[in-house]
């Protein structure tokens, strides 16, 4: 790893995540406040709208039909287990930079939303972009960073792989 002192790694850590899930707790906050009631707002000729949503299910709203205690282990239990050994095993092992920031986006991005399933039931998603003739899901600042995140640890993981061969 990068990092010769652990102390500088868990606070570097430690900061993104303060800035992905305070900054995905302040923009679901306003989405609330600015958009529940209101009409999607449009920019760039409708590339890009601001429309809100409350996802009860998984990713694109996946798991929304299931029972509560099996939304509950699908939606809580299963992300915050899963979450746990993600950040467990990447301090164990040594990482690049990009290893690094991409696992702890994804962490900060996960906290994020796990937050809202336990505090309300429901994520806040209010973003949405079209490319071309495709329209993405209705997403939030917290889906950001874990898709950040994994490209960021992909392209870093494909690039230690090229190296060592």
């Amino acid at each position: 790893m990068i990092f010769q002192n652990k102390w500088l790694k868990y606070g570097f850590f430690l900061a993104i995540l303060a800035v992905c899930v305070g900054c995905d707790q302040q923009t679901k906050l306003m989405a609330k406040e600015q958009l529940s009631y209101a009409q999607p707002i449009e920019y760039l000729d409708g590339v890009f709208k601001l429309i809100y949503a409350e996802n009860t299910g998984a990713f694109l709203g996946l798991g929304d039909s299931l029972s509560p205690n099996l939304k509950y282990l699908f939606l809580v239990f299963i992300p915050t287990f899963v979450l746990f050994l993600f950040a467990v095993t990447y301090f164990k092992s040594s990482n690049s930079y990009g290893q690094f920031i991409g696992m702890s986006l994804i962490v900060g991005g996960g906290i994020g939303n796990l937050i809202d399933r336990i505090a309300y039931g429901s994520v806040v998603d209010f973003m949405n972009i079209s490319v071309g003739g495709l329209r993405t899901g209705i997403f939030n600042f917290a889906d950001v960073a874990v898709s950040s995140g994994l490209i960021l640890l992909l392209i870093s993981l494909y690039s230690i792989k090229k190296v060592n061969n």
